[in-house]
């Protein structure tokens, strides 16, 4: 018996649809030079690419504790920021 798991095939995959729930986040931001963030998942290098793609990002602290970065664009396209200032380098 083989460990490594089948590939899944999305294209033939009924897909449901579902709403976040509105949930308050914690973030740090928005940042605009090259960095490491470490997440749960292992490092994630935020370069010059990145940031040049998205225009910047921030870093989110979900409701776990965990740290992950977003890019500025779908941070601002997804969340409305809570305090009145969005925060600065």
């Amino acid at each position: 018996m083989s460990d490594t798991p089948s590939v899944t095939d999305l294209t033939t995959r009924e897909w449901n649809a579902a709403r976040k729930k509105p949930v308050e986040i914690e973030y740090a931001g928005p940042f605009t030079d090259p960095t490491i963030v470490e997440t749960i998942e292992g490092d994630f290098e935020v370069d010059d690419e990145y940031i040049d793609k998205h225009g910047g990002f921030v870093i989110i602290r979900g409701i776990e504790d965990e740290l992950y970065p977003c890019a500025l664009d779908i941070f601002r396209d997804t969340y409305e920021t809570l305090d009145e200032d969005e925060g600065e380098d």
